[in-house]
């Protein structure tokens, strides 16, 4: 059962060490820093109770949420744990789903308490725990100075707390401010770690408002923005300036076509403007109605 379990959490995405009943259990966990201990009780071999009240005992196991798998679980019992600070109880048999759910509620739990810690502690995780909006507010509640890192596919997020409010944000491809926060917040799905910082004067300040109404209007894109981008021409196809844009009157959106560039895709004068993508999508849905811009099919280099 406990490789099962180790295989199972592992197929998850989950980092696993598996320490045995006949082992010195607190010498084994010793080795690691987990996020959550789960024990797996075998009735009439092993107590599980009596484990989780020698580890709350003792200061570095503590803080650290414990889910016990039985199959001894009256109404009794399930209180007496859970009462006594036990994070779950889960009854055997349970289905695989519902156990992946408990342990990431569990690491949620975990991560938010290290939010709430001395400064000098940092922490690191997987946004698939606990996600970017939730991280930043909780930053900014606690009054964190720092700098918190995220890695994404596309490259890495950096934004810099000072007492809980942003300092500065910046994004793959050299995007910052508010475009970096937005975009973190709609595509980041990667590690994160958070690094305390003394002070943050060293670092060049970004013009952001508060953390809170960032993430609200963050929020708020990424659920316009996908619709939005819709109503523009796909990846494959660039974009050149017709005789109708005034460089006078020219939106930023479109300033790297009066500046030298023949053509630039619909992508790359998203990435270039400094406007968050919504911005910049909703600039250009309007340019293109109102026949500013001439849309270039990139494969062929014919006028589409």
């Amino acid at each position: 059962m406990l490789h099962l379990l180790g295989d199972v959490l592992t197929e998850a995405g989950f980092m696993v060490t598996s320490v045995h009943a006949d082992d010195a259990i607190e010498d084994g966990l010793e080795l690691v820093d987990p996020m959550v201990i789960v024990c797996d009780e075998v009735d009439g071999v092993f107590n599980g109770e009596q484990l989780f009240g020698d580890l709350k005992r003792t200061a570095r196991w503590a803080g650290i949420p414990f889910i016990l798998l039985s199959d001894q679980c009256n109404a009794e019992r399930v209180a007496r744990s859970l009462d006594a600070g036990m994070e779950d109880f889960i009854s055997k048999p349970f289905a695989i789903e519902e156990f992946h759910a408990r342990i990431r509620k569990a690491v949620r739990h975990r991560m938010r308490n290290m939010l709430h810690v001395g400064e000098d502690v940092g922490f690191t995780g997987k946004l698939e725990f606990l996600e970017l909006p939730d991280l930043i507010i909780n930053l900014h509640q606690n009054q964190r100075t720092g700098e918190l890192g995220v890695s994404d596919a596309d490259g890495d997020y950096r934004f810099v707390f000072s007492a809980g409010e942003f300092v500065s944000a910046q994004g793959p491809g050299g995007i910052a401010g508010r475009k970096a926060v937005f975009r973190g917040i709609r595509n980041a799905t990667g590690l994160f770690t958070f690094v305390p910082r003394e002070h943050t004067d060293d670092v060049p300040q970004s013009e952001l408002t508060s953390p809170t109404n960032l993430v609200l209007s963050a929020m708020q894109e990424s659920d316009e923005f996908p619709l939005t981008r819709g109503l523009l021409p796909d990846g494959l196809v660039g974009l050149s300036a017709s005789t109708k844009l005034k460089a006078a009157s020219a939106p930023i959106v479109v300033l790297p076509l009066l500046e030298g560039a023949k053509a630039m895709s619909i992508n790359a004068l998203i990435d270039a403007c400094p406007r968050t993508d919504l911005e910049s999508v909703t600039e250009l849905h309007e340019l293109f109605k109102k026949e500013v811009l001439v849309a270039h099919d990139t494969k062929r280099s014919q006028p589409a």
